[in-house]
C-alpha cells in the first residue's frame, strides 16, 4: 500500500507571500516486524528555502525506542555541499526492564550537544541520565550535564538504526548534576508513584569551590500534591520550610514559611469559587484582598483591595482585556477591530490584520492620549500610533517591517501621521537589520546612517565576537572585540580593539556561574564570593576596599560591613519591606537609625512614613481611592534649623492632578488639553509654563513661560531624534539667552556644539569641536570662532585622566595625575596644577578624605556612616560646608559658614522634593520648582 508524506508545507510570511518548507526521506517507510505498525522513515531532510538551510533527522526504529530522535543536523546547504553547520546533537536510549522483561521503561540516557561558531566546533555538552528501580518502580533519576571545549569522536560501529557513540567532553567549564529519589506508595488505598522526596543540584567547575544545594518533599495524604517543600533541610542557618494546608476537597487555605532566624509568614486563601478560585487572599500581614471572577476563563472581575477600593476587569469572548475601572472612576477601553472593517494604514511587506485601540476616558473627558497597534496576521507588531499634542498633526507613528523568516528588518523613526510615511528601503532614515541564516545579527544600520557590523568567529571553548562601529562625517571607526566561553558567559573584552588605546578585561565565574574576578590590563579590580544560594557575600573592590554582606534565610540583606569596618543593619516586615536601617550599627559613630512604616489609612501597601530623627515625612491618602494628598516634611537639626513644610496635592473631576500647594503658600495648578496631554502649569493666573509642541518622536519643540513672555524652541533629528538646535529668549529677542547648535555623529556621542550668541552676525560664534579615542572619551575639544583654545585630554589603561592642558596662557594645566599603587588604580594621590604639585588621601572606602594643596589651605571631606560627604572644609573652620540627608539617601540641608571680615555668616539651603528654600543670615529666599 502506498504511503502518503508530507513533500511541502507553507505557510504565510506575514508580508502577502509563503514560508516553504521542502521534505525528503530516505529509503522506503518502515513497519514493524513486531506487529507495532507504522514506523515511518529512518531520516527526514527538511529543507528551508527562505533560510537557505537544510535539517536532517535520524529516528530509531528498535523497539521500544521507535520514534525517538537519535541525531540531527543542520547545515547551510546540504549534506554534501555544505559550507556551514549551525547545529548538531545526538540522542542515545536505554530502557528498564520490568515485569520479567515484558514490559520496557525507555529514556533519553545520553544527550550530546554540539556548540557550533563559523563552521566551527567550539565545544559541546553531554547530558547522561541514569536511572534506578526497585521492583517496578523508577527511585532514582541522576541527570549530569558536562559543558566544555572539545567533543570526542571515538571509532564506533553501530548496533542499530541511529545508535550513537559514547562522547567524551574534553577541558570542561562546569559540572551541573541533578538527583532526585523518588517515593511510590502502592498499595489497595493508595497508588501515587513518582513523587520527588529529594532534589540535590550540585554544580562544579575547575579551581572553583563544589556547591550544592538540596530540597525535600512531603505529600498530601493520597495524592501526588506537594505538602511541605524544604530548602537546606539539614543547614545550620539556610533552612527554609513552605507548609500548605488544605480543606476538605483539597484546595489551598494556606501556606506558611518558616526558617531559620526569621518569623513564620501564613498567607492564606478564602474559599474557592466553583471549587477553582479562591475568593480572598489574606498576606502575612492580615491583609486582605478579594476576587470575583469571570468564570469563562477563571479571571478576576472585580478586586477589592484590603481599603475597600474597587477596580473591574470586563473581558471579550476570546478571554481578551476589553474595559478596566480603576477605583477614581478612570477606564481604560480595549477595542480590537479587523483591518478591512476599519480603516488600517498601509504598511510595507505586510499584510494588515487587527487594529487594537487603548482610550483613557474619566466620564466623558479623555484623561490620555489614546494609543493603537496594529497587528499582521501573524499578531506581530507593525505599527503603533499615539495621539499627538496638536490634533492638527494627528498621530505621532512608527512602523516595523519583518523579512520572510519573521526577523525585524526595519524600524521606522516616529512620524505624524499627516506627513508622508519614511521609506526605509535604500535609506538612511530608518533603522535597517541584516542576519545570517541563524537569526544572527551580521549588520545594523542606522537612523541617520552608520553601520554596526557584527562578525562570528569561533576556536576551540571560545566564540569571538567582533563589533566594529563605522561613522561618517565626521569618519571614525570604533572596534570592540568580546569572547565567550561554550556557556555562553562573557570571559575577555578588549575596547579599542585594534587601536593603541586598547583596553583587555578578563571575567571569571565561579561553580554557579557568579561573576567572581574582574581583572582591567592584567590589574584585578574586584573579586567575589558567594553563598551556597548564590548571594553576594564579599566584595574586594579596587576603587571600595574589602565589603562583606550578611543576609537572612529569606535572602534579605542584614548586614553590610564596608572597608572602614562600618556596620549597617536592616530590617524588615513580614512583606519583605525595609521597616529599619542602623548606619554605624557599629565601627562608626553616630549610631543614625532610620525607620519606614507602612500602610497608612486609605492605602494599604503605601508608605505612610520615613524618619532618622532629623527628617521626618508623613504621607496621607484619598479615603475615595488611595490617591496621595499630602506629604508633611519635619526637619529638626539641633542648633541648626527645626522648622514644617507640607505638600498638598488636589485632584481634578477626572483624577487627574489638578493642584499642588507649597507649604500653604505657592499654588500650582496643572490643565489638560482635550486628548489628555498636560498643556500648562499655573499659578493664580499666570502660566508659567506652557506645552506647545512637540516633534514625532515626543520630544518638547514649543515652550512659553511666565505668560508668553519668555519662550523655547527646539529642533531635532527627524531620524534620531537628536537634538539640534536651542532657541531661548524674551518674544522680541527669542535668542538672547540661548541659541545653541548640535551636530552629533551617528552613534550618538557629540561632535560639534555652536554658540550663535543670540546674533546675526558669525564673528562672535563660539564653535566647540570634540575629538574622540578609541574608547570614545573626549581626546581634544577645539574651541573657534569669538574664542580660541584648545583643550587635550590624556588617559591611561583604566580609564583615568592623566593629564589636561590649555592652549591658552593663564588656563590652569593639570599634568601629572597619579594613581594609587596597583591593586588601587583609580585612587588619585597627586595631580600637578600649573607645575605645583597637590596631593589627595583616602579612607578605606575609595573616599577622597584630604586635599593637601601646596600652597594655600588644605581641604578636609569626612563622611558619614553611608559614605556620603557630610562636610567640606577649607583650612581650619571656614570655609565650611555641612550636608545632612534623608532616610532614603536625598540630601535635605546643607550649611555654607564663612567669614567676611570678623564676622562669620551662614546660609541655610532646604531641599524638599519640589521645594527649595534658602536661609540666609539677612533674610529667606524661596525657591519651587515645578513638575
Amino acid at each position: 500500500m502506498d504511503q502518503v508524506a508530507v513533500s511541502t508545507m507553507g505557510r504565510d510570511d506575514g508580508r502577502g507571500g509563503t514560508r516553504e518548507l521542502r521534505y525528503r526521506y530516505k529509503g522506503a517507510p518502515q513497519r514493524s516486524t513486531a506487529g507495532r505498525g507504522y514506523l515511518g522513515f529512518h531520516e527526514t531532510r527538511v529543507q528551508d528555502v527562505e533560510a537557505k538551510t537544510h535539517g536532517y533527522a535520524q529516528v530509531r526504529m528498535d523497539w521500544p525506542h521507535q520514534g525517538s530522535l537519535a541525531a540531527g543536523l543542520t547545515l547551510g546547504g546540504t549534506y554534501s555541499r555544505s559550507a556551514r553547520t549551525y547545529e548538531r546533537w545526538e540522542n542515545a536510549y536505554a530502557a528498564l526492564s520490568m515485569h520479567a522483561g515484558t514490559i520496557k521503561y525507555p529514556y533519553l540516557a545520553r544527550a550530546t550537544r554540539w556548540i557550533h561558531e563559523a563552521n566551527t566546533a567550539v565545544g559541546g555538552s553531554e547530558t547522561v541520565n541514569t536511572l534506578a528501580q526497585s521492583g517496578e518502580f523508577v527511585t532514582r533519576r541522576s541527570s549530569t550535564r558536562k559543558t566544555g571545549a572539545t567533543v570526542s569522536s571515538p571509532t564506533f560501529t553501530a548496533t542499530v538504526w541511529g545508535d550513537v557513540p559514547d562522547r567524551a567532553i574534553g577541558t570542561v567549564k562546569q559540572t551541573a548534576t541533578t538527583v532526585e529519589n523518588y517515593a511510590n506508595t502502592n498499595t489497595a488505598a493508595e497508588w501515587t508513584i513518582g513523587k520527588v522526596s529529594d532534589r540535590t543540584a550540585t554544580h562544579a567547575a575547575p579551581g572553583e569551590t563544589t556547591k550544592t544545594v538540596d530540597t525535600s518533599y512531603t505529600y498530601r495524604a493520597g495524592s501526588r500534591v506537594v505538602d511541605t517543600g524544604t530548602r537546606l533541610p539539614d543547614h545550620a542557618t539556610l533552612t527554609l520550610a513552605t507548609d500548605r494546608a488544605f480543606d476538605a476537597g483539597g484546595h489551598v487555605t494556606g501556606e506558611t514559611v518558616t526558617g531559620d532566624g526569621i518569623a513564620s509568614r501564613t498567607t492564606s486563601y478564602g474559599t474557592y469559587t466553583e471549587s477553582r478560585y479562591p475568593s480572598s487572599v489574606t498576606n502575612a500581614l492580615s491583609q486582605t484582598t478579594n476576587f470575583a471572577y469571570d468564570l469563562r476563563f477563571g479571571q478576576p472581575k472585580q478586586t477589592t483591595n484590603p481599603d475597600g477600593h474597587v477596580s473591574r476587569t470586563e473581558y471579550d469572548a476570546f478571554g481578551r482585556t476589553v474595559r478596566e475601572t480603576a477605583p477614581d472612576g478612570t477606564v481604560t477601553a480595549t477595542t480590537y477591530q479587523r483591518c478591512g472593517t476599519v480603516a488600517c494604514p498601509d504598511v510595507p511587506d505586510a499584510e494588515e490584520a487587527v487594529k487594537v485601540t487603548v482610550t483613557q476616558t474619566h466620564g466623558t473627558t479623555q484623561t490620555a492620549p489614546t494609543r493603537a497597534a496594529y497587528l499582521d496576521v501573524l499578531g506581530r507588531e507593525i505599527m503603533t500610533e499615539v495621539q499627538a499634542l496638536d490634533s492638527a498633526k494627528g498621530w505621532r507613528r512608527r512602523f516595523r517591517q519583518y523579512d520572510p523568516l519573521g526577523r525585524p528588518k526595519h524600524v521606522s523613526p516616529p512620524y505624524f501621521s499627516t506627513d508622508a510615511a519614511p521609506s526605509c528601503s535604500g535609506s538612511d532614515k530608518c533603522a535597517s537589520y541584516a542576519y545570517d541564516a541563524f537569526f544572527t545579527q551580521e549588520i545594523v544600520t542606522r537612523p541617520g546612517g552608520g553601520t554596526v557590523q557584527t562578525d562570528r568567529s569561533g576556536s576551540a571553548g571560545t566564540t569571538t565576537v567582533d563589533v566594529t562601529e563605522q561613522t561618517f562625517d565626521p569618519s571614525a571607526t570604533l572596534r570592540k572585540r568580546t569572547k565567550f566561553d561554550v556557556l555562553g558567559r562573557a570571559v575577555e573584552t578588549v575596547d579599542g580593539h585594534q587601536t593603541t588605546d586598547a583596553v583587555t578585561t578578563t571575567y571569571a565565574y565561579d561553580a554557579q556561574g557568579s561573576l567572581d574576578r574582574v581583572t582591567v590590563d592584567g590589574v584585578e579590580v574586584a573579586s567575589m564570593a558567594y553563598d551556597v544560594l548564590g548571594r553576594r557575600t564579599n566584595l574586594a573592590d579596587a576603587s571600595l576596599g574589602a565589603w562583606s554582606f550578611e543576609y537572612d534565610t529569606l535572602s534579605r540583606l542584614t548586614l553590610r560591613t564596608d572597608a572602614k569596618a562600618q556596620k549597617t543593619r536592616y530590617r524588615y516586615d513580614g512583606l519583605d519591606r525595609l521597616t529599619e536601617r542602623r548606619d554605624c550599627h557599629a565601627g562608626c559613630t553616630p549610631l543614625v537609625t532610620s525607620t519606614w512604616t507602612w500602610d497608612p489609612a486609605n492605602a494599604t501597601g503605601e508608605l505612610s512614613s520615613r524618619t532618622n530623627g532629623a527628617f521626618t515625612q508623613t504621607y496621607t491618602y484619598r479615603a475615595s481611592d488611595g490617591k496621595p494628598t499630602n506629604v508633611a516634611t519635619r526637619v529638626n537639626v539641633a542648633g541648626v534649623l527645626t522648622a514644617s513644610y507640607a505638600r498638598a496635592i488636589g485632584y481634578d473631576a477626572q483624577g487627574r492632578v489638578g493642584t499642588v500647594n507649597h507649604n500653604g503658600a505657592a499654588t500650582y495648578a496643572y490643565r489638560y488639553g482635550a486628548r489628555g496631554h498636560r498643556t500648562e502649569i499655573r499659578h493664580g493666573t499666570t502660566v508659567l509654563q506652557a506645552f506647545e509642541g512637540t516633534d514625532a518622536f515626543g520630544s518638547s519643540t514649543a515652550e512659553s513661560f511666565n505668560g508668553g513672555s519668555f519662550k523655547t524652541a527646539r529642533t531635532f533629528d527627524a531620524s534620531t531624534g537628536r537634538l539640534l538646535t536651542v532657541a531661548t529668549g524674551p518674544a522680541a529677542t527669542p535668542k538672547a539667552v540661548q541659541d545653541l547648535e548640535y551636530k552629533w555623529r551617528q552613534d550618538g556621542s557629540l561632535y560639534r556644539r555652536i554658540d550663535r550668541r543670540g546674533t546675526s552676525a558669525t564673528s562672535d560664534d563660539r564653535t566647540d569641536t570634540f575629538t574622540m579615542d578609541g574608547l570614545q572619551r573626549v581626546k581634544r575639544q577645539a574651541t573657534a570662532g569669538g574664542a580660541t583654545r584648545t583643550l587635550d585630554f590624556r588617559y591611561d589603561d583604566h580609564g583615568n585622566l592623566t593629564a589636561k592642558t590649555s592652549s591658552v596662557a593663564g588656563d590652569l594645566d593639570a599634568t601629572a595625575y597619579a594613581y594609587g599603587t596597583t591593586g588601587k588604580p583609580h585612587r588619585l594621590t597627586r595631580v600637578t596644577l600649573d607645575g605645583v604639585v597637590n596631593t589627595l588621601s583616602h579612607d578605606a572606602n575609595g573616599n577622597i578624605t584630604g586635599y593637601d594643596a601646596a600652597t594655600g589651605d588644605d581641604t578636609a571631606i569626612a563622611y558619614d556612616g553611608r559614605n556620603r560627604v557630610k562636610s567640606i572644609t577649607v583650612g581650619t573652620s571656614a570655609p565650611k560646608d555641612e550636608f545632612w540627608h534623608g532616610p532614603d539617601g536625598a540630601r535635605f540641608l546643607r550649611r555654607e559658614t564663612w567669614t567676611e571680615g570678623e564676622t562669620t555668616k551662614t546660609k541655610l539651603t532646604v531641599y524638599v522634593g519640589a521645594y527649595e528654600e534658602v536661609r540666609r543670615s539677612d533674610a529667606t529666599v524661596k525657591r519651587v520648582r515645578a513638575s
